[in-house]
C-alpha cells in the first residue's frame, strides 16, 4: 500500500470538469470517474474536504445572464454549485452501495435563527 504524502488534502473541483466534453451541464460518465477516484485516494487513508464549482452550469448561460442583477447572477452560481455537489454526492454512493442517499454531513446555514451550529447534530450518516 502507497504511503500518502498528505493525510488530509483539499480539493477544488471546477464545473467545467465536471461536464467533461459537453461543456454544459454534468457529463455522467465523467462524475462516476471522479468519484471512483476520489474512492481511491480515500481508501489510502486521506481525509478529502471537496470544493465544488458551478461554471459548469452558470458560465453556460452568461451571454442571457449578462444585463442580470448582481445579486441574482450570484444566485445562479451558488445554484450551480448545489447541483454540482448532489450530483457527486449521488455518484460516490451509487458507487458504494448502488442506491442514491444522503450521505455527506451538511452544515446548516441560516441567518438570524440563532441555529448556526445545529448542522453537524443534524446530519445524516449513510
Amino acid at each position: 500500500m502507497t504511503t500518502p504524502a498528505f493525510k488530509r488534502v483539499l480539493l477544488k473541483l471546477s464545473g467545467e470538469a465536471l461536464a467533461a466534453n459537453q461543456g454544459f451541464g454534468v457529463d455522467t460518465a465523467r462524475i462516476h470517474e471522479v468519484a471512483a477516484e476520489l474512492a481511491d485516494v480515500q481508501k489510502l487513508g486521506v481525509q478529502l474536504a471537496i470544493v465544488v464549482g458551478g461554471g459548469n452550469f452558470f458560465r453556460g448561460v452568461a451571454d442571457q445572464a449578462r444585463d442580470m442583477d448582481r445579486v441574482s447572477a450570484d444566485h445562479m452560481g451558488m445554484l450551480a454549485t448545489v447541483i454540482n455537489a448532489l450530483a457527486l454526492q449521488d455518484a460516490d454512493f451509487r458507487r458504494r452501495h448502488g442506491q442514491p442517499l444522503l450521505l455527506y454531513r451538511h452544515r446548516r446555514i441560516s441567518a438570524g435563527d440563532g441555529d448556526q451550529g445545529r448542522g453537524d447534530s443534524q446530519s445524516h450518516q449513510g
